[in-house]
Order: C-alpha cells, then sequence, then structure tokens
C-alpha cells in the first residue's frame, strides 16, 4: 500500500525550508524543487492563487507579481501556464505524500493504539503545516474542473490515505492493541472527517468562515471519538457534537 509512493515520498529533499507569508500567518515549506528556490517560490505562490480565484482567473502576470519577478522570468522557468499548472498539482502532491512519510515514519515508534490516535492527530491539532492544507484543497476546489486534479484527489489523496489509515488500524488489531472494528469504515470516516477539518482551516485563514466549527476543536473531538476504540484508553460516551461530526463526515 504504502510501496506505491514511497519512491516519490524518498526523493523529497528536507535540508531547507522555504518560509513565506499568507494571511499575516508565516509558514515553513520543505524545499521540493533542488538547487532552485525562485521556482520552488513560483509553485508555492501559485498554489496560493489558483486555491484563491480559480485556475481561469489567474495571469501569468499575477503570479510573477506575486512572486516578485518579471513575467519574461517566470516564462524562462514555466513555458506556459498550462506548464506550471501541471507543475503546481505534482507540487501539491508531493507535500502531500511527503506529509504522509513524516506520519508513517512517527507511527512506527508507537506502542499502543492511543498513540498511533495521537501521531494521527498532532499536526492536525496544532494545524502547523498548513501549507499542505493549501495543496490538499487546491486539488479538492480544482477536481470538479480538470481531469488531472480529479485523477490526483481521487486516486492519490483520498484513496492512498484511506489506505493507509486502514492499514494502520488493522496493525493495531493484528499487534493486540485494540479490540477488532470495521477499519475500512473508520478509516473513510476519518478521511472524510479530515478533509472537513483541512477544509475548515483554510477557509478560516481566508476569511470565509461559514460555519461554528472550530477547526482545532473539529480534530480535538474527532480523536477523543477514536480513542474510544482503544482498550487501553476511557471509553468516553461521544458528546453531542461528536454525533453531529460523525454525521457530518458520513454525508
Amino acid at each position: 500500500m504504502i510501496t506505491q509512493h514511497k519512491v516519490d515520498m524518498e526523493e523529497q529533499d528536507q535540508t531547507h525550508d522555504l518560509r513565506f507569508e499568507i494571511f499575516g500567518e508565516t509558514y515553513e515549506v520543505p524545499y521540493l524543487v533542488s538547487g532552485n528556490r525562485t521556482k520552488e517560490r513560483i509553485l508555492v505562490n501559485s498554489t496560493i492563487l489558483f486555491l484563491k480565484r480559480g485556475y481561469g482567473s489567474v495571469s501569468m502576470r499575477d503570479i510573477a507579481d506575486s512572486v516578485g519577478i518579471q513575467p519574461s522570468s517566470l516564462y524562462s522557468h514555466f513555458a506556459s501556464k498550462d506548464v506550471l499548472w501541471a507543475e503546481t498539482l505534482s507540487h501539491a502532491i508531493r507535500l502531500y505524500m511527503l506529509y504522509f512519510r513524516s506520519m508513517d515514519e512517527e507511527l512506527r515508534q508507537a506502542g499502543s493504539f492511543k498513540e498511533v490516535i495521537e501521531t494521527i492527530f498532532y499536526e492536525p491539532k496544532r494545524l502547523a503545516n498548513s501549507f499542505t492544507c493549501y495543496a490538499f484543497s487546491l486539488l479538492k476546489a480544482e477536481q470538479f474542473r480538470e481531469n488531472e486534479a480529479a485523477k490526483l484527489y481521487n486516486q492519490d489523496i483520498l484513496r492512498f490515505s484511506i489506505e493507509f489509515f486502514q492499514d494502520w488500524f488493522d496493525r493495531c488489531i493484528a499487534r493486540g492493541y485494540v479490540r477488532s472494528f470495521d477499519t475500512e469504515s473508520a478509516a473513510i470516516l476519518l478521511m472524510n472527517s479530515i478533509m472537513m477539518g483541512l477544509d475548515l482551516k483554510v477557509q478560516e485563514l481566508m476569511g470565509r468562515t461559514l460555519t461554528p466549527y472550530d477547526p482545532a476543536e473539529h480534530f480535538r473531538r474527532l480523536e477523543r471519538y477514536f480513542l474510544t476504540f482503544a482498550g487501553d484508553a476511557p471509553a468516553a460516551a461521544p458528546t453531542n457534537q461528536d454525533g453531529e461530526l460523525r454525521q457530518s463526515a458520513a454525508e
């Protein structure tokens, strides 16, 4: 399951981070383009612009201006907007897989189901990996417009993520960390809820929050729900909000 993406995930150069500011918050993104920081900045800024405005409303000049370079310099890196778009999608997927690679390494150190769940929710609860949220949301937003985005979103994000979580749930049962449960349904519920939480974070950052859900609290409630499966954790009764969360995720 994990091996189909392992080659891509092993290629990442994590020796440097790109710092950028968006909506008043500063983030760090691992450099994925070896030796070419200008190209990396172009891809980061393109992700934000395509997400905010949509592919059709963003021009190459808009992207060049956001990076602080001349359009001619932008075209020296990307021959056309279509070429830039394709690389932006690829860059988004690589960021997403890098996130899962890091999680997989941490999960291998877990010695209980409680530790597995806490590891899965560590970054979402902190909401520190926000650029991955943008990359994810870009693919989700564009899947209805562009066939390649739809393929990447449905195969490289949804299918991979659900299989990843189901695989780890199955391992926990095999190791005796937790009693048996429907791991496929749990993985689907988990991924759907993560999708909702990431969307909430992006909408919040863009000033478009339309729901009463707080992104960080959303993940805390979801973590509490999954801990009810654990034999080594207190099985607290779900709250009304937890029930609403489960229903929303199922929809």
